[in-house]
């Protein structure tokens, strides 16, 4: 018996010390993980982008700011500082990741850019995609392809638990294709034209409708950003038939492989294609709209030379443009939209 109680007594003491252990790891792996975005930031940090001085008066002073793309799944972080933003890296957050994962690259990438930035920070500015609740900052992303594990979830929350820089500050959100739309309109390819109407095309396909720089949510009672949910001739609602996903889907792609199939010459009716029925759906929308421009922005833009011209054709008369600010555009949009709008 006295055998068997110190065996027993032996098995806690090392049960404790193996729950000591497995916490050292998780720590280990966190701080890793940490470190590994930090020399990112370091080594992949970009040129300031300096800009019209419309940027000037659209930014705070000192506002650090943030981007979750649908895209390509990525977290996209730039500095506001009058009169210019400068743009970090792009640092991953696979859409499919789960929540902890997505959190602690955009933590890890806030929390060094906060440090970088200095004590006069107005706040953190986000511009996330959807579905999500901008007022109460919480995920409603499901059956959308992308982010699912953060569903339910307070972003605000979630950042300030792994990010105490950030525990006292303001932290906003904004929709990202209205942090687009808003930004081109503002400085970029739609500047100086009245009502721009801004689709950025990616995982999914967001609208943006800007009177002088200014989001039109609602046209007749119909709201702009649901715009993806119509039909469309092509057996399916523009947000899966119209966007790169749709366009993955045509050419029988993931996602991961899109960018070298547009590239493939042997692809190029389909991807011409995909910009005719681009066209032929927001040709109605034009009109319906008073549209005097439209702006095709998000990571598909970056081939507008291979669909744009059809898109053009399809549309008419009303020119369209490829978005020009890049990221520095959901960067600005976001910023005006939440912390000067």
């Amino acid at each position: 018996d006295t055998r068997i109680a110190a065996d027993q007594k032996r098995q806690q003491d090392l049960q404790a010390i193996k729950q000591q252990v497995d916490a050292f790891q998780a720590k280990k792996a966190t701080l890793e993980n940490k470190v590994a975005v930090i020399e990112m930031l370091r080594t992949a940090q970009k040129s300031p982008v300096h800009m019209l001085d419309e940027v000037s008066k659209a930014l705070p002073d000192y506002v650090w700011l943030s981007q979750m793309d649908e895209t390509t799944g990525a977290v996209r972080f730039g500095v506001g500082d009058d009169p210019r933003i400068e743009i970090g890296p792009v640092l991953p957050a696979n859409s499919n990741e789960t929540a902890d994962r997505v959190f602690d690259s955009l933590a890890a990438g806030a929390d060094a850019a906060l440090g970088l930035a200095g004590p006069e920070v107005s706040g953190l500015a986000i511009a996330i995609c959807g579905p999500f609740d901008i007022e109460a900052g919480i995920s409603r992303m499901r059956g959308v392809h992308k982010f699912e594990e953060i569903y339910g979830i307070d972003l605000g929350a979630a950042i300030r638990e792994r990010v105490p820089a950030a525990a006292a500050l303001p932290i906003r959100f904004a929709r990202d294709a209205e942090s687009a739309g808003t930004g081109e309109a503002l400085a970029g390819a739609g500047a100086g034209v009245d009502r721009v109407l801004t689709m950025t095309v990616g995982t999914g396909l967001g609208t943006c409708l800007t009177d002088h720089a200014s989001p039109v949510e609602f046209i007749d009672g119909f709201g702009v950003e649901h715009l993806a949910m119509r039909a469309t001739p092509w057996g399916g609602r523009a947000d899966d038939v119209l966007s790169a996903h749709g366009l993955a889907d045509r050419l029988g792609v993931a996602m991961s492989d899109l960018r070298a199939a547009v590239d493939d010459p042997a692809n190029a009716d389909v991807v011409s294609d995909h910009g005719t029925r681009l066209g032929r759906f927001l040709g109605p929308v034009v009109v319906e709209f008073d549209a005097h421009m439209v702006v095709i922005g998000g990571g598909f833009s970056a081939a507008f030379d291979r669909f744009g011209p059809a898109l053009q054709a399809a549309i008419g008369a009303v020119p369209v443009r490829p978005a020009s600010l890049g990221t520095a555009g959901p960067l600005l949009g976001a910023a005006h939209l939440t912390f000067r709008a």
